[in-house]
């Protein structure tokens, strides 16, 4: 995991609380104030979206239907909203149903999961290099729902029903979402809608369309600070530490 650490203006911990007089309340007070105005200013993009759109896409690429012959067909799954993807049908005619795509609905900041906002979380680095521990600290990550649709594509009843119990057994009652940023984020299947028929207007047959709503329920990483043993402030590179 590559972590994106910047390090304090203040040159050990003794500058940043103003002494050690302060009781340990008011030191938290101190450092999340100064933890929370380097997150806000920080540039660090995680690429927290795509990588969750990339695991959800490898995850419903594994769905297969099973025809009159018994022969097993490995659906292909692609990043498309509703009307991209019956552009592409209708232009593409050689394309082959089923197929599965997903797309980003909208996100919503899940303030019901922002009880702790207050916290700051450490975490421990061993520096092989130097051969000691590093402390790491941030801001509580933040909480949001990412919304995503699946929609299955198919010109037979039998299809959708193949892949619809295939979806429907990803969640049980939730699906876990592994990403380098968080191995635990959890999402649930939240919706399904009825049956779509999509006219093709050349006189074709119809293409059937079912669609599931997914909720993700995911935390975008704050930057993070490191803190020597010794109070010093460094900056951190991932790519020479492991966890503790």
């Amino acid at each position: 995991m590559k972590d994106n650490l910047i390090e304090f203006t203040t040159s050990s911990i003794d500058s940043l609380l103003g002494g050690s007089s302060k009781t340990k309340a008011s030191i938290n007070a101190d450092i999340r104030k100064e933890l929370l105005s380097k997150s806000v200013d920080h540039t660090m993009i995680t690429k927290i979206y795509k990588d969750i759109l990339r695991t959800l896409i490898s995850e419903f690429s594994t769905l297969v239907c099973i025809d009159d012959q018994e022969n097993i067909k490995k659906i292909p799954c692609w990043h498309g909203n509703a009307e991209r993807v019956i552009a592409k049908l209708k232009q593409e005619s050689n394309i082959v149903l089923p197929v599965i795509s997903i797309y980003r609905n909208i996100d919503v900041t899940q303030n019901a999961r922002r009880r702790a906002d207050h916290l700051i979380t450490y975490s421990k680095y061993f520096d092989k290099v130097k051969n000691r521990a590093v402390r790491v600290a941030s801001i509580v990550p933040t909480p949001v729902d990412i919304n995503y649709r699946l929609n299955v594509w198919a010109k037979y009843q039998e299809d959708i029903d193949q892949l619809s119990e295939q979806v429907r057994r990803h969640f049980n009652p939730q699906l876990l979402v592994q990403t380098k940023h968080n191995t635990q984020t959890v999402a649930f299947l939240s919706e399904e809608s009825s049956n779509v028929d999509v006219t093709n207007p050349d006189g074709q047959d119809r293409i059937i369309r079912r669609n599931f709503d997914i909720v993700v329920e995911a935390y975008i990483p704050n930057p993070k600070f490191v803190i020597t043993h010794t109070g010093k402030i460094e900056t951190f590179n991932a790519e020479i530490h492991l966890p503790l």
